[in-house]
């Protein structure tokens, strides 16, 4: 019973720290540590509402790369452990696969450091997005992910 309590309360704090913005880095590797050591696929599919929230997290607030590629790392590592035929159903594999791509678009690679720049007049006064650089090798990695 007391497994039980310290679960739903691990569970809570959790969700606590993916709704903060300080702390959903480390929220989300707790997670992807929660998925790599579950060792059944009633454990896995416990953790997917919080893969689902971190997907939502990262479209509705987030536009930082980090946070991106955190969940990236997340929503791979979901999917590696959802191989065994039982873990995962079709449709739960489609939608880690719209999240990866998702997180492909937002994600730079670890390796590249953006460069410094100034702003366009549009971003300044206007508000636009700036610039999208494509990265096609990163893309292309991206993509090696998705053909799971």
């Amino acid at each position: 019973m007391e497994a039980s309590s310290s679960s739903s309360s691990s569970d809570a704090d959790l969700s606590t720290l993916l709704n903060k913005k300080a702390n959903f880095e480390s929220a989300v590797q707790t997670l992807q540590q929660r998925v790599q050591s579950a060792r059944t696929p009633a454990a896995l599919q416990q953790q997917l509402p919080y893969v689902t929230r971190v997907h939502v997290l990262l479209k509705a607030r987030y536009s930082i790369p980090g946070f991106w590629a955190a969940g990236l790392r997340l929503f791979q590592a979901v999917a590696a452990h959802g191989q065994a035929p039982a873990a995962l159903d079709k449709g739960t594999r489609d939608k880690l696969q719209a999240y990866m791509a998702d997180a492909c678009q937002f994600a730079e690679p670890p390796d590249e450091q953006q460069p410094a720049r100034e702003m366009t007049l549009g971003e300044l006064y206007l508000g636009l997005p700036p610039p999208q650089v494509h990265n096609h090798a990163h893309h292309a990695t991206c993509h090696w992910y998705l053909q799971c």
